[in-house]
């Protein structure tokens, strides 16, 4: 029964560990494009501000090479829900083009600047169900949809209309956090990144890198410990084996 248990808990956090990088790279794994394009310096998606020059998404749109770009405006925020703090990531984004929820278990999308859809495991931990209403950031918006896939153990996507953000953070329209974007049929993905990193102010890199660098970030925090405890329960399952090699022999000897 210890080897057992010991074995069941290296599994589950080994399960747990796989699972947070699955969440970590879900929503990039889920907007098109295979280029992004972010803030010079920024490396992640997760755990960085970061805020475009303007006019970096009319240049990449008129760049050779780009058949399609998806902006999106982005930050973290806290919700104050039932007198509890909930962290979440904003992300403003324009329908006709893409970024916003892929999967909806109830609902409908974003119809107005003062409409959300956030993930349905956050609306049950909060028993928030869609037609209620909820202030973010001293606004006050209605939850018109429930999104599935989008919450994970350190933080829950919340979709908005690019406008409502850009109104509550006070940047210029067309403002935008990331661009992702898609080459045009027949062009070479790694040629269109050289030419986009030639963009002032802006950081241009591949999606499979951004996501390896959310990640390593990930693994940076998490790894650690989970590491630990699955050292504790290997040490434990291994002592548990001993310590029945051990009777057995001696029950074994004192018989004979």
């Amino acid at each position: 029964v210890g080897v057992a248990l010991a074995v069941m808990l290296v599994v589950l956090l080994n399960g747990l560990r796989g699972g947070m990088y699955r969440q970590v790279r879900l929503y990039l794994e889920h907007t098109p494009g295979s280029v992004v394009v972010a803030q010079e310096g920024v490396n992640n998606l997760l755990a960085a501000t970061s805020l475009l020059p303007s006019g970096t998404d009319d240049a990449v749109r008129h760049m050779d090479g780009v058949g399609r770009v998806t902006p999106i405006l982005s930050q973290f925020a806290i919700l104050d829900l039932h007198e509890r703090k909930q962290p979440v990531y904003l992300v403003g984004y324009d329908a006709a083009r893409g970024g916003g929820p892929w999967l909806l278990s109830d609902g409908r999308a974003p119809a107005a600047d003062d409409e959300a859809v956030f993930d349905r495991v956050l609306a049950s931990r909060h028993g928030m169900r869609v037609g209620d209403r909820f202030s973010l950031l001293g606004r006050t918006f209605t939850l018109v949809g429930l999104s599935r896939g989008t919450s994970s153990f350190s933080v829950d996507y919340l979709f908005v209309r690019k406008g409502a953000i850009e109104d509550l953070l006070a940047v210029s329209p067309g403002a935008a956090s990331f661009l992702f974007v898609e080459p045009s049929s027949g062009a070479s993905p790694g040629a269109l990144l050289q030419r986009l990193r030639d963009l002032p102010g802006t950081n241009s890199l591949s999606k499979r890198q951004l996501i390896a660098n959310d990640e390593a970030l990930m693994g940076k925090l998490f790894n650690a410990p989970i590491l630990l405890m699955v050292t504790i329960a290997f040490f434990v399952g291994t002592l548990a084996v001993g310590l029945v090699i051990f009777t057995t022999v001696t029950v074994g000897l004192v018989a004979w």
